[in-house]
């Protein structure tokens, strides 16, 4: 029989995991035997997180006046809480999700709070199939190590299209320039042309006019 004091001790525990827990996961427990619960609170306890399992009523009043408190709000059915430490490591998260994929699917997400930002259930899954932070620190160590030579190829490429480009304006400048002096040659040609049509033409009328008396 569960005790007034037993209760009292839990929503103390629990009190004292919101406030010091970096991002908390409500999950549907659903059937867990007791060799089930010890083997995945083993693998959380590897990664610094602790899995609880308590009466939805003592689950909100622990989280009240915490960060927590909207996560706990439309709790119903049997309800265990993940508790995350580091708020850099999405690892716990993962290691409920591998577990419930193995156990026939009797843990189910509820929702989360990572980061100051309340997660609905599918968010809360999403998360949870995050990579680790030791995968994403390796990840950025492997950017970090590529980043000399990805610049080096990048400006290598920007010196060649300057170069062709240089080029291009260079030919547009020749070809601008060639169109310039024709387009020149072509006005002095015209106005010869047009000079010499009004010589002919004052000669013409000169020929026709009647001598005066």
């Amino acid at each position: 029989m569960v005790t007034k004091a037993d209760k009292v001790n839990t929503v103390n525990e629990l009190e004292a995991d919101f406030k010091n827990a970096s991002a908390v996961f409500t999950t549907d427990q659903l059937g867990l035997s007791v060799s089930q619960i010890s083997d995945l609170r083993k693998k959380l306890r590897e990664h610094g997180a602790k899995f609880k399992i308590a009466k939805n009523t003592l689950i909100k009043k622990a989280a009240e006046g915490s960060d927590f408190v909207h996560l706990t709000g439309d709790l119903s059915g049997p309800t265990a809480v993940l508790f995350c430490f580091d708020n850099l490591d999405v690892e716990p998260a993962s290691a409920v999700k591998s577990f419930a994929k193995e156990n026939e699917e009797k843990v189910v997400f509820k929702g989360a709070v990572l980061d100051g930002d309340v997660l609905d259930a599918d968010q809360a899954k999403s998360v949870a199939g995050l990579p680790s932070k030791d995968v994403l620190l390796s990840q950025i160590a492997g950017l970090l190590v590529n980043i000399p030579s990805s610049v080096a190829y990048i400006f290598d490429e920007l010196s060649k299209k300057d170069e062709d480009q240089t080029k291009l304006v260079k030919e547009f400048i020749i070809v601008d320039e060639k169109a310039d002096e024709a387009k020149a040659e072509g006005e002095t040609e015209a106005k010869a042309e047009e000079a010499k049509a009004d010589d002919n033409a004052e000669d013409a009328n000169a020929s026709t006019e009647e001598p005066k008396a």
